[in-house]
């Protein structure tokens, strides 16, 4: 389950919200970094294939 905390920091984001508790800043802070985690974890899943990609490419022009 990829990016489940993410989902789970959006919704726990938007309940304070609403309910306009003080440590919304708190729960900004989670969801930014739920945001970017995921981000990077994805971000470095599609770069795999690119990689084995260029290593063959490289290996085969040597």
């Amino acid at each position: 389950k990829l990016c489940h905390h993410y989902s789970s920091a959006k919704l726990y984001f938007k309940v304070s919200l609403e309910a306009n508790s003080p440590n919304s800043v708190d729960i900004w802070s989670v969801y930014l970094l739920s945001l970017l985690s995921c981000y990077t974890v994805f971000h470095f899943l599609f770069m795999i294939p690119n990689w084995i990609r260029f290593s063959r490419e490289t290996i085969t022009n040597a």
